[in-house]
């Protein structure tokens, strides 16, 4: 459109000019909606409407997503996670079907969601394990065949779906894998501490809701053994693994938020949030909220603290991180105090929310859960 306008144009037509910045917040705003309800979404597959409600909103405003989704959308992770949430929503709403349509779909998804972050096609071990369970499950070879046939299918589609990446790499680049970071390789030994545990914005040590939330899944992978949850489960892992193996020199954080090649993974791990609320009481659920209301309230002020760059964007240990949130209090008090009012009213709707008999969250989740679980 600012083509055609030509001259009478107030701004020029060279993609960095306010109507495209616009179009690019608009279209991660829009997304990053979409995010959160497949994350809700996501989370009633095993969990009744509340449950799965506040684990949705503490595991999006609880992690990176919410800063690539609403503040540094020029990145791609705000498009990625919805990818990743629409891919694992659809695969979970439809696990177990031998449908041709499902699994090219499935296959689809996929590409998308690899176009967006090629790292996230570690999650084709979905599909694949799940192939893998309904053959083991399969009366007879021709069936077993048919399962092959279908996983076949859904790579052949993610191939193709993955091809305008490969021709535009072959553009800039002059070949289709030109342009890409080299990666380290340490599959033996893997740099777990760095990205779960290490004061460098790890995921578990700036956003410690995360850890709440693995738990969660492997509390559901011991105890529910649904197979779905299990296999999704065993896909975060995997994420995990790679991006801890493949870390190295050029593949590196850079000066942005938090853990964030780890960020689509995040909108995975609502359901184990969403299972403590589920199997908690009233009692235990409102203080799980409230605590995960804190753990939100402590994001959004590290948000605070990356958008006014204050310190560095590699963050220290607990005593650095606490001056550099103290001095983005000092120098933006407004800004902070209603940050912590939006933590404090999350609290309070959540806390609200599980004001409930326990008698009648028992009998609700006895009613529920088995039946999304049989699968």
């Amino acid at each position: 459109m600012l083509l055609a306008l030509g001259p009478r144009s107030p701004w020029p037509a060279d993609g960095y000019s306010p109507p495209y910045q616009l179009a690019v917040g608009g279209t991660s705003l829009a997304l990053a909606l979409l995010t959160l309800f497949l994350a809700f979404r996501i989370a009633r597959r095993i969990a009744d409407p509340r449950s799965a409600a506040a684990a949705a909103a503490l595991i999006t405003l609880g992690t990176p997503v919410v800063v690539y989704g609403t503040v540094d959308v020029s990145m791609s992770h705000g498009p990625g996670s919805a990818a990743l949430a629409l891919f694992a929503f659809f695969w979970l709403r439809t696990f177990g079907s031998t449908g041709a349509w499902r699994w090219l779909g499935i296959g689809c998804l996929l590409g998308v969601t690899a176009l967006m972050r090629w790292q996230l096609a570690t999650f084709a071990v979905l599909p694949t394990l799940e192939a893998i369970w309904l053959a083991k499950g399969a009366h007879g070879w021709r069936a077993r065949i048919g399962i092959a046939r279908r996983i076949m299918m859904a790579g052949l589609a993610a191939v193709v779906t993955f091809i305008p990446q490969l021709v535009a790499k072959q553009i800039i680049y002059g070949h289709p894998l030109g342009g890409l970071h080299e990666t380290a390789h340490n599959w033996l030994s893997p740099s777990l501490w760095q990205v779960l545990l290490s004061t460098d914005r790890s995921l578990f040590y700036w956003t410690p809701i995360t850890l709440v939330a693995v738990a969660g899944l492997v509390y559901l992978t011991l105890q529910r053994r649904g197979a779905a949850m299990t296999i999704m489960t065993a896909g975060i892992a995997i994420q995990i693994y790679a991006i801890s193996a493949l870390l190295g020199r050029n593949v590196f954080l850079g000066s942005a938020f938090g853990f964030r090649l780890l960020t689509e993974t995040c909108v995975l791990m609502a359901p184990g949030i969403a299972v403590l609320f589920d199997r908690l009481g009233a009692r235990m659920s409102s203080r799980l909220a409230s605590a995960g209301a804190v753990l939100v309230a402590w994001n959004l002020l590290l948000v605070g603290v990356y958008r006014q760059d204050v310190g560095g964007a590699e963050g220290g240990d607990p005593a650095a991180l606490l001056g550099m949130v103290g001095l983005y209090l000092w120098r933006r008090p407004v800004e902070g105090i209603g940050l912590c009012a939006l933590a404090g009213w999350i609290a309070y709707v959540l806390v609200a929310a599980f004001r409930v008999k326990d008698g009648d969250a028992a009998s609700q989740r006895s009613e529920t859960i088995p039946d999304r679980l049989a699968a």
